[in-house]
C-alpha cells in the first residue's frame, strides 16, 4: 500500500467514525436530560471537525498521488503524516485531560457541563485510538 493509499484509507475510516458519531448523537441531542444533550452536542461538533479534516486529507492525497508520486515525495509525505498523527495524538491527550478537568472541576451538580466534558473525553479517546492505530501503518521512511 502506498502512502497515498494509506492516507485515503485513513481518511475513510475517520469519515466513517465521524458519520456514526454524528448520526448516533443526534438522538442524544433531543434527549430530555441535559447531560446526554450536552454529550451529543460535543460529539457532533468534534465529529464534524474530524470529518472536515478527513475530507481535506483525502482530497490532498488524491491530488498528490497523481502529481508527485516519486520516492522523494513519498518519504516526505510519510514524515508529514507521521508528524501530523503524533501531533493529533498529543492533542487527544490534552482533550482527555481537558474534558476530565471540565467534569471534575466545573461539573459539580451541573449535568450539562458534565455532559460536555464526557463528550470531549469520548471523542478524544476515539480519535486517539484511531490515530495510534494509523501511526503503526506508516512504512518506515529510512
Amino acid at each position: 500500500m502506498s502512502i497515498w493509499d494509506l492516507e485515503i484509507t485513513m481518511a475513510r475510516r475517520v469519515l466513517l467514525l465521524s458519520a456514526v458519531a454524528v448520526w448516533g448523537s443526534l438522538i442524544l441531542v433531543v434527549a430530555r436530560h441535559p447531560m446526554w444533550s450536552a454529550f451529543g452536542v460535543e460529539v457532533i461538533l468534534w465529529g464534524s471537525l474530524y470529518a472536515a479534516i478527513a475530507i481535506f486529507i483525502r482530497r490532498r492525497a488524491q491530488n498528490w498521488s497523481r502529481k508527485a508520486d516519486t520516492e522523494l515525495w513519498r518519504k516526505r509525505e510519510m514524515n508529514l503524516l507521521s508528524n501530523f498523527l503524533w501531533t493529533a495524538i498529543l492533542f487527544s491527550i490534552i482533550g482527555v485531560v481537558s474534558g476530565l478537568a471540565l467534569v471534575l472541576l466545573l461539573g459539580g451538580k451541573n449535568s450539562g457541563i458534565q455532559g460536555h466534558g464526557w463528550g470531549i473525553v469520548a471523542q478524544a479517546v476515539s480519535i486517539f485510538a484511531l490515530n495510534l492505530f494509523h501511526t503503526q501503518m506508516i512504512p518506515s521512511s529510512r
